[in-house]
């Protein structure tokens, strides 16, 4: 990112440049005993990076706390370049370069790999609990509270502004 900034700056253009950096999810490194990028709507996996820069409109250095999602990606960038077509106002999305209406964010976990999952676990690992991981999951996050439902049960509740590794389960 620092060689691309700089190749920008040389050419004079850096300021002229709209930058987003993201990514498309997190990784559970051992976090809720988990590895890899998938089986929970932890925060490990759902908090990504959104670095947005735009001299004028997002300014170096600045945080902002709104509750966003990755579908108002688009909408902001559809606003800067002064883009409009048919439809655009049926985007999920809201655009960031104006005040949210957004209470909340929505996650959702499928196991899509369970049969697979399932052949290595048995094999190598008898006892581990596979419900844990071949549930169907879905969080509700807003500024307070952090809702984790999940198709077997043993739902979590969590206040993220006090509990932000999400390790005192409030449910």
């Amino acid at each position: 990112i620092g060689e691309l900034a700089g190749m920008l700056r040389e050419r004079g253009i850096f300021d002229d440049t709209l930058f987003i950096i993201t990514s498309d999810h997190g990784e559970n490194l051992f976090d809720h005993g988990l590895v890899d990028h998938m089986f929970c709507v932890y925060n490990t996996l759902i908090n990504t990076p959104l670095i947005i820069r735009l001299p004028g409109v997002f300014e170096a250095g600045k945080r902002d706390r709104r509750l966003v999602q990755d579908v108002d990606i688009i909408p902001t960038i559809a606003d800067l370049i002064g883009l409009s077509w048919e439809g655009k106002d049926v985007l999920q999305g809201e655009s960031l370069t104006r005040p949210s209406s957004r209470e909340f964010t929505i996650s959702e976990y499928s196991p899509f790999l369970l049969n697979t999952i399932n052949v290595f676990l048995n094999s190598h690992k008898p006892e581990f609990e596979l419900h844990r991981l071949a549930s169907l999951q879905k969080s509700i996050v807003t500024k307070d509270w952090k809702f984790i439902w999940r198709s077997f049960g043993q739902h979590e509740l969590y206040a993220p502004l006090d509990d932000p590794e999400e390790q005192t389960n409030l449910f």
